[in-house]
């Protein structure tokens, strides 16, 4: 199995290199086949783009587009230069936790080809369950 993840940015030098450092240590202990990491950046002025070239030894990354109007159209032109079969959309504040790949490799995908790394929270009439991958 495959995975683009989608990482918008825009001056994002305060929170990328976390998000980057999970993406590396889940992956590290991932049996999955390639994650590639695309970065739609908006932009930046700061240091997202050197923090992000810091990776590039330890990830494969990709920056695929530059000056979007918003980080919609940035993930969208990302999501158009995707190849893989499964496509994660994270933001660039946000983290995995080092197990994240180990989960998603055991799950039964069936036409849902989008992963968010996220809290599932289903709602009922009768409770709410809450389901952390």
């Amino acid at each position: 199995m495959n995975i683009d993840i989608i990482i918008p940015t825009l001056n994002s030098e305060k929170t990328i290199e976390r998000a980057l450092e999970s993406i590396y240590k889940a992956s590290r202990k991932s049996s999955l086949g390639t994650i590639q990491i695309l970065i739609a950046d908006g932009g930046s002025q700061d240091n997202t783009k050197s923090i992000i070239s810091s990776y590039k030894s330890d990830l494969k990354i990709k920056i695929v587009s530059e000056l979007d109007h918003s980080p919609e159209e940035g993930v969208s032109n990302a999501f158009n230069k995707s190849e893989s079969e499964y496509i994660m959309i994270m933001g660039s504040d946000d983290y995995i936790s080092s197990d994240y790949f180990l989960a998603v490799d055991t799950f039964s995908f069936k036409d849902n080809n989008i992963l968010f790394p996220s809290t599932y929270i289903i709602m009922n009439e009768d409770n709410v369950s809450r389901k952390k991958i």
